[in-house]
């Protein structure tokens, strides 16, 4: 006697619920599981200095983790500015584990562009999504930098010294920048010009918060020297600083100093 079993629609169901689970091997929706899933968790950018100016670069810190239950061996990445693009080695991801790469971009002209970077471009690791392996950050170059030191309310005590005596400057120093916080140093100094041939006669360095006038007073001497003689005071002297102007970052004063009697 032959006897025939019927299923009903859910018991079919269950079954070929099973059949698909791969031994609890499925991948969730953001490919982790089983194997190896490479994928990007974050991409940040940093530049130094400041807003980046043009032909300035700029670095591109990206997090990969493999959150997959395999380990992921050395592969590659790229990353493509302005339809160009470069690819680089990508090093092992242990699995759960992240690791940051991070490069240079440079762009001739100003602007703002997006900087794509691809985990794997060739696909060579057999991965359980490759939905993630892709991000994008923009980076902004300007024509000329957002930073600039200003010296403003600048005087001499007294512009008439015997010779030998301290010469008293006074002048407000401002750092302005609108990617930056904080304090910052300002390298500034005293120099004799004497028909363009300029010694230093003091130095120093100030560290005036970014966007809050430091007001300063100097005082100096300038031994052996007689006579009417012009002096300049100028700061971030040895050009540390892109900025988008220059000329306000000096001035110009005389002394004359006399014997005594």
């Amino acid at each position: 006697m032959h006897h025939t079993t019927f299923l009903l629609p859910s018991a079919i169901a269950a079954i070929l619920a099973l059949a698909g689970c791969g031994g609890g091997d499925e991948a969730t929706d953001d490919g982790s599981g089983g194997g190896i899933n490479l994928r990007i968790t974050s991409a940040s950018l940093s530049s130094t200095p400041g807003a980046p100016v043009k032909n300035t670069a700029v670095t591109v810190t990206v997090e990969v983790a493999n959150n997959g239950s395999s380990d992921s061996p050395a592969t590659t990445y790229s990353y493509t500015l302005d339809g160009t693009t470069v690819t680089t080695a990508l090093p092992a991801v242990p699995a759960g584990e992240s690791i940051e790469v991070s490069f240079d971009v440079t762009s001739a002209v100003a602007g703002e562009f997006p900087v794509a970077v691809t985990l794997d471009p060739a696909n060579s690791v057999n991965e359980r999504s490759e939905s993630d392996n892709t991000a994008s950050v923009s980076v902004t170059w300007s024509n000329t930098s957002l930073r600039n030191i200003v010296v403003s309310a600048a005087s001499i005590d007294d512009d008439t010294l015997l010779v030998g005596a301290d010469a008293e400057l006074s002048f407000t120093l401002t750092y302005d920048n609108a990617s930056l916080s904080g304090a910052t140093p300002v390298t500034w100094r005293i120099v004799r010009d004497d028909d363009g041939d300029l010694t230093q006669v003091h130095a120093g360095v100030a560290t005036p918060v970014i966007g809050d006038p430091l007001s300063l007073t100097i005082t100096f001497d300038d031994p052996g020297i007689s006579g009417e003689r012009e002096y300049i005071l100028q700061t971030d002297y040895n050009d540390t600083v892109p900025e988008s102007s220059e000329v306000d970052n000096l001035f110009a004063f005389t002394i004359t100093w006399s014997a005594p009697g």
